[in-house]
C-alpha cells in the first residue's frame, strides 16, 4: 500500500534536528513503494516546491532533504499500485483546480473491479470482513456478506479473470479529487468520503491559498513537540537508526564506532477525521 507523511512546523525560527529526523528516518520506508514518488515543501518564505519521478526515488529525497530545515508543511507520499496505470502520470500529488491531493488507501467508488486481484494486496474494507490476499481461480467466500458492496462483489465474483494492464488509466485517488466541488470544504469532504465509501489517510491542499486538509479513516500516528511541530505517518515510523562509522587509516576503512540517530518527541495516535489544518501564515 502507498506510504504517506504529512508534516506541520509552526515555529519561526530554523526547523530542530527532530523534526528533521521524524522525516529522513522513513526514507528507506519510502522507498519500498514501487510506482512513484513525489514530495511537496512549503517553505517559510511561502514557496512551494514540489517533486515527482517514477524512479529516481533519490533525486526527490535529496531534494526535500535540503529544504527541510525551512520546510513549514510537507508532503512525502510513494505509491503501490492498486489500480490505474503504472506510470508517472498517476503518481501522486495529483492536481484539479488549483488543488494538489496525495492519499494512502483506496475509494472503492472509483476503483476499478477486481483491483484487489491486480495488486495482490489484501483487499480490506472498514465494515466487511471478506477480503482477498490474492488472486486465485476458486475463492471461497459467501456472497450475502458482499452483497451490498459492489465493488468487492465484482472484485470477487469471477472465476478466471486475467489481469488488466489498465493503460492510461488514471487511479481512485485522483478520480476521489475530481469529484470534490470546488472550493473544497469539510463539509464537501465529509460528503463524498461517505459517499465514495474512502478509507484510507490522505491530504490536500490548495496550491494558491495553502489552505489545507487532512482526511484520516485508517491508524494514523503523529510523532509531535507538542509545541511547534507534528509528523503525520499512515504507517509505523522509524524512531531509531543505528548505523556504522568509519576511519581511512593507511589508506584502508576501519570501522570506527557505531552512531545512533533516535527522534525523542512524543509519538501519538491521531483520532479518526477530517480535518482543517492550521498552517502559520
Amino acid at each position: 500500500m502507498c506510504k504517506l507523511i504529512t508534516a506541520i512546523n509552526n515555529s519561526t525560527g530554523q526547523n530542530d534536528s527532530d523534526f528533521k529526523n521524524a522525516i529522513a528516518l522513513q526514507y528507506e520506508i519510502l522507498k519500498k513503494e514501487p510506482h512513484g514518488i513525489a514530495g511537496l515543501v512549503i517553505t517559510k518564505d511561502n514557496k512551494l516546491h514540489l517533486f515527482r519521478e517514477y524512479k529516481d526515488y533519490d533525486k526527490i529525497l535529496i531534494e526535500v532533504d535540503k529544504l527541510i530545515k525551512d520546510a513549514k508543511f510537507l508532503i512525502l507520499h510513494t505509491r503501490m499500485s492498486t489500480g490505474g496505470s503504472q506510470t508517472i502520470d498517476n503518481v501522486h500529488l495529483f492536481e484539479d483546480e488549483n488543488y494538489l491531493f496525495a492519499h494512502n488507501g483506496w475509494v472503492p467508488k472509483y476503483a476499478a473491479p477486481a483491483f484487489g486481484f491486480q495488486s495482490g494486496f489484501k483487499y480490506a474494507q472498514e465494515g466487511l470482513n471478506s477480503y482477498s490476499d490474492d488472486y486465485t481461480s476458486d475463492i471461497p467466500y459467501d456472497k450475502e456478506n458482499v452483497a451490498s458492496d459492489t465493488i468487492l462483489s465484482r472484485a470477487l465474483e469471477p472465476k478466471h479473470k486475467k489481469k488488466e494492464k489498465h493503460k492510461n488509466k488514471m487511479c481512485d485517488s485522483f478520480k476521489f479529487l475530481q469529484a470534490l466541488p470546488k472550493p473544497i470544504t469539510i463539509e464537501a469532504i465529509k460528503k463524498e468520503v461517505k459517499a465514495s465509501n474512502f478509507y484510507g489517510t490522505g491530504i490536500i491542499i490548495n496550491k494558491k491559498t495553502f489552505e489545507a486538509f487532512l482526511i484520516v479513516k485508517k491508524d494514523t500516528t503523529v510523532i509531535t513537540d507538542s509545541k511547534d511541530w507534528g509528523v503525520f505517518y499512515s504507517f509505523d515510523p522509524e524512531t531509531e537508526i543505528t548505523y556504522e562509522t568509519y576511519k581511512n587509516m593507511f589508506g584502508v576503512n576501519v570501522l570506527s564506532a557505531e552512531e545512533t540517530i533516535k527522534v525523542v518527541a512524543e509519538q501519538k495516535e491521531v483520532v479518526k477525521g477530517i480535518y482543517k489544518l492550521e498552517i502559520q501564515a
